[in-house]
């Protein structure tokens, strides 16, 4: 009877054995649905989640892994994957010390390196390269000025009109001025090329259109003995008047544009000028002659002078118009 059993049971084992299918993939799901083609485990919930292997950073080291190996660190709250004889750490779509905020992510301690493996304490962010530069967002100044509540010290690159750097000050877009010299010495029309403009001669300085070069400066020095006339375009004015006049050596100023028409940010308005005065009583023709001006002049008003009196006892007079009359100082010698 025992012997009957035991044969029993062995057929019914073979027969399990040849009739049972062979699964390749395995579903866990509460519909019965079969296993997705491209997976061995196919889970299907809409309750419930996998749970990786979770112990501590020691548990973890313990471990003999292989690539891919994926568990889940009580002390440092994250997961991490095994790959290639290190453990590397999975942060929500960051990693390491980033944290992830909505679509955002951020690291508000110590600082970032990009290219160095040991940026500078004093640096937030550390880029060093020989071989590559630091591209900033390109964008045309309709694009620029279409930007809202920008923060001050944004900087963009301007790729269309006046091309190059603009950073937001805090009320309005301010050009970064390069620095390119240009030595002139007949009449020129300005143009993006220009920056700092040296002068030799007499004749015009012709300004573009302060219409179509908003935020645009310009410096421009006479250093010869001529008389430069900075003359703007069309009706446009400089700080209200149809030119400015550069009259003597030395004598500089710093224009810009606010898209309407120019302004004076800066102006040498000291000149210097010699000639045969009466000791301690210049007349106000001695001093026309000696400026080669007049007080009510457009290019004088305004102006100052040092002149020094050639003949007699060569005193210098500090003299000024107030666009109707000449005043002048004695300037007194120091011993």
């Amino acid at each position: 009877m025992k012997r009957n059993s035991f044969y029993t049971a062995a057929i019914i084992f073979v027969l399990l054995v040849i009739t049972a299918p062979v699964k390749s993939q395995v579903a866990i799901n509460t519909d019965g649905a079969a296993p997705n083609s491209s997976a061995m485990l196919d889970v299907v919930s809409s309750d419930k989640g996998i749970l990786i292997p979770r112990m501590t950073n020691v548990e973890i080291g313990g471990i003999t892994p292989t690539n891919g190996l994926l568990v889940y660190s009580t002390d440092d709250n994250t997961f991490y994957y095994y790959n290639n004889s290190t453990w590397v750490q999975l942060s929500s779509g960051a990693s390491g010390q980033w944290t992830v905020s909505g679509f955002d992510i951020f690291y508000d301690s110590g600082s970032v390196g990009i290219g160095t493996s040991a940026p500078d304490g004093q640096a937030i962010l550390d880029i060093s390269s020989t071989t590559k530069g630091l591209l900033i967002p390109r964008m045309t100044s309709s694009e620029r000025t279409s930007m809202m509540d920008m923060p001050q010290g944004l900087i963009v690159y301007q790729t269309d009109g006046i091309t190059g750097l603009y950073f937001y000050q805090g009320t309005r877009w301010r050009y970064l001025q390069r620095s390119s010299f240009a030595t002139l010495s007949g009449n020129t029309t300005l143009s993006d090329s220009h920056d700092i403009v040296l002068c030799n001669g007499t004749f015009t300085v012709a300004l573009p259109a302060a219409s179509s070069h908003s935020g645009r400066i310009y410096f421009v020095k006479n250093i010869g003995t001529g008389t430069i006339t900075i003359d703007p375009s069309g009706l446009e004015l400089i700080d209200g008047q149809s030119a400015n006049y550069l009259l003597s050596p030395k004598r500089s100023v710093q224009i810009i544009s606010n898209g309407t028409a120019w302004f004076i940010l800066s102006e040498k308005s000291t000149q210097y000028a010699s000639g045969a005065l009466t000791d301690g009583a210049p007349t106000a023709a001695q001093l026309n002659t000696v400026t080669g001006s007049n007080p009510s002049n457009s290019r004088t008003s305004g102006t100052s002078y040092i002149v020094k009196d050639s003949d007699g006892t060569a005193l210098l007079y500090l003299v000024e118009s107030d666009g109707t009359s000449w005043y002048y100082t004695t300037m007194t010698k120091a011993l």
